[in-house]
Order: structure tokens, then sequence, then C-alpha cells
């Protein structure tokens, strides 16, 4: 899902400089889904249909 809330990313930089074998996964708020929920609120305020382009 590419607008999903939140998604999963490994901090490969701090694997690489420490060598954990161990992957370092961590949750972060993914901007593609706040653009998007911007733009539905845009669209409903212009009366655009920007969020179906």
């Amino acid at each position: 899902q590419l607008y999903t809330p939140t998604f999963y990313a490994e901090q490969l930089t701090k694997r690489r400089l420490y060598m954990d074998v161990e992957s370092l996964v961590h949750e972060v708020p993914n901007p593609l889904y706040r653009a998007r929920q911007l733009i539905k609120q845009k669209s409903v305020v212009t009366g655009g249909n920007y969020a179906n382009r």
C-alpha cells in the first residue's frame, strides 16, 4: 500500500556502523499519506478532483 498512514523502515546507517546482525526496523509516518489527505481537502474546498489524477 502506497498511501498507508505508517510504514516500516530499516535503519541502514546504524546497521552498517555497528555491524549488527539483527535488523533495526522502526515504524515511521508516511509523508505520501499526509500529502494525499491535504490534496483531498483542497479538492473539497476548490471543487476539483485532484485526488484521482
